[in-house]
């Protein structure tokens, strides 16, 4: 099994939410990865929330699953939906290196790991989506030093479907699973919001709508730029690059 072989996997060609599969961290996949997975087991946490609210899940296939959560754990929820019938789509788009900001490590291993539960599962192409991203992906500027790779990255609404695409096939509502609205997200929720989507996240085991606030510039040009400003790029067409120590910059007199 390799990364390509991985990657077939998560962007089932069946389903017409694959589109918005990111392939940065599976490009980012080594060999050792690979070996390092198959060697290791471990007991995978389970979201009680999740499991508490599955049934109505899995008998509503009207509800797009958003999961914002913390590394992993983004990936690990998002297998037991896929066993009730959900697809899954991961959008993790900071890239991996040595003294990387965001460790993404842990995300590639359970990527790995979930291969094998996504193999023994019939992916139908309609199944409604569940988009995985990671709840650390926007780190504090203090993280941010010479010598580090700065892999933080953002989700903006060109990462996502539409609001009209999530509608023209079937989609009425999407839950929330998270901490918190992160502010790059509030500006995808907004946009649905806007086109009467129902938001909805989890409030005492149970599913429950909520009006999302629009955020500070939104639908603004300078919006985008000022992220694009903030985060950077690479090669590979995810965020990440090596913070360079301004002495290397020279510039003195003589």
């Amino acid at each position: 099994m390799d990364n390509i072989e991985i990657y077939s996997v998560w962007a089932n060609e069946k389903s017409i939410w694959t589109p918005w599969t990111k392939p940065v961290l599976f490009a980012a996949m080594t060999d050792n990865d690979i070996l390092e997975v198959e060697k290791i087991s471990t007991e995978e946490k389970k979201n009680i929330q999740i499991e508490s609210i599955s049934s109505s899940l899995k008998s509503n296939k009207e509800i797009a699953v958003i999961l914002d959560l913390p590394g992993e754990e983004s990936v690990i929820t998002g297998l037991d939906l896929a066993k009730i019938g959900f697809i899954l789509i991961p959008l993790f788009n900071g890239t991996k290196s040595s003294a990387m900001i965001i460790n993404v490590t842990p995300i590639i291993h359970a990527l790995i790991k979930g291969t094998n539960v996504l193999r023994n599962i019939s992916i139908i192409p309609d199944s409604p989506p569940v988009f995985l991203l990671d709840a650390n992906r926007l780190q504090h500027d203090y993280a941010v030093l010479p010598g580090n790779f700065d892999n933080r990255w953002c989700v903006l609404p060109q990462d996502m479907p539409s609001a009209n695409f999530l509608k023209q096939n079937g989609i009425k509502k999407v839950l929330l699973v998270s901490n918190e609205v992160q502010d790059d997200l509030s500006h995808i929720l907004c946009r649905y919001q806007e086109s009467d989507l129902d938001i909805l996240v989890l409030k005492n085991n149970e599913m429950q709508k909520t009006v999302i606030n629009k955020p500070s510039s939104f639908k603004s040009l300078f919006y985008r730029v000022s992220i694009l400003m903030k985060f950077k790029r690479n090669s590979t067409g995810g965020f990440g690059y090596l913070i360079p120590d301004p002495a290397s910059y020279g510039g003195g007199f003589g």
